[in-house]
């Protein structure tokens, strides 16, 4: 009886622990799942991070020494005559500048990748050329893969919060994770992870009691590494300021506006070091120097608006709507939901912004994962 009484209360205890760990089995189960999707195909839209973070480690050098594709000089792709592996000879989406290449994305996660790579080089040895698959996923896993099922786990601990129910909790989690993040199939690339976790930021400051004066710092510094990591995403900088701000009070005025003041001298400094010049972005240099950014610029037109509107929400088979209906329960939730009726006019003022933004840069419509994924988000 004794032994009986015994088993009952360490199931009980057991099952207990197990419950107050459910932050740190979703985060695992997160993980795992992403470490056994990683197939050589997806390591290949990492290839320019690559290149950048070998470069920053063996060679201390930013831009890299190279030739054009092509006779166009403005095609983005170039050889990567300084590199000695075979993955990294082509790569995309880079731009010359002063007899260099750089990249076309911002630096933040080229150095989130630069600091694991240089533990596997100078420590253990490893190297992209001798072990590139390895050493590939190995910052994949700790760049993209990590934030994904850290913001994953965010979004599960906000869930249980509003909800009172782990399951409901789990479902809400594993919805936005997999219904924004692998649209069209199961494949994290750099911009729909820092699309995402700044819409992590925003989605935890409106339903977690997040009140201890450090996390209005930690959450200004997440959000301009975002900012920085996906120039468009600046877009959704107001909205995310502003949770941030409501959700410290006016008794961490002083501290957040010195925050906000130390990220961006941070990074107009980074890049007057590499470039000569003040600018808040790279991507800024490459609207300058190659046509094809002007896909990033707005330029309103009806024709335009007419066909990314029947695109992206008329029309049945690639509509946002149909494709990505978790945007409607989105909109629902936030109506319902107590916050202020300023917060939800910030929110829903933003999100339109942002739409009209997307729906009316360039000349291509594009796929809708690509804008559910990407940018909608």
């Amino acid at each position: 009886m004794n032994k009986l009484c015994y088993t009952s209360l360490m199931a009980n205890y057991l099952f207990g622990r197990i419950k107050q760990l459910d932050v740190v089995w979703i985060f695992c189960g997160f993980l795992a799942f992403f470490v056994l999707s990683v197939i050589p195909q997806k390591l290949e839209f990492y290839s320019l991070q690559n290149a950048v973070v070998e470069s920053l480690v063996e060679r201390h050098a930013w831009g890299m020494q190279g030739a054009s594709k092509s006779e166009n000089e403005n095609n983005w792709f170039f050889q990567n005559i300084e590199t000695h592996t075979p993955q990294l000879v082509f790569v995309g989406d880079v731009y010359p500048y002063k007899n260099l290449w750089y990249p076309a994305k911002s630096y933040g996660p080229q150095y989130a990748g630069t600091l694991v790579y240089a533990f596997l080089y100078h420590i253990l040895g490893l190297t992209f050329q001798s072990h590139y698959l390895l050493v590939s996923t190995i910052l994949l896993i700790f760049t993209s893969f990590m934030l994904v099922s850290s913001g994953g786990t965010l979004t599960y601990m906000a869930a249980k919060y509003v909800t009172g129910n782990r399951l409901k909790a789990l479902f809400v989690s594993i919805s936005l994770v997999f219904g924004s993040l692998l649209t069209g199939g199961i494949n994290i690339r750099n911009e729909e992870t820092f699309g995402y976790w700044i819409f992590i930021c925003v989605y935890a400051l409106t339903f977690l009691p997040l009140k201890h004066k450090v996390w209005p710092i930690v959450l200004t510094l997440l959000l301009y590494y975002s900012v920085f990591s996906l120039p468009i995403v600046i877009l959704l900088m107001p909205l995310g300021l502003f949770r941030i701000y409501q959700s410290g009070g006016k008794n961490v005025l002083k501290t957040f506006i010195l925050t906000n003041i130390l990220c961006i001298g941070t990074i107009f400094v980074h890049n007057f070091l590499i470039f000569g010049r003040f600018v808040f972005s790279n991507y800024t240099i490459g609207e300058e120097l190659n046509p094809g950014y002007r896909l990033g610029q707005f330029a309103f037109s009806w024709p335009n608006w007419i066909e990314k509107l029947q695109f992206y929400f008329l029309n049945p088979q690639t509509s946002i709507l149909t494709n990505y209906p978790l945007i409607i329960l989105g909109f629902t939730g936030i109506w319902m939901s107590k916050q202020s009726t300023l917060t939800k006019l910030v929110t829903f003022a933003t999100v339109l912004g942002f739409a009209f933004y997307i729906t009316n840069i360039g000349e291509l419509t594009g796929w809708v994962g690509f804008g559910s994924g990407r940018y909608m988000l």
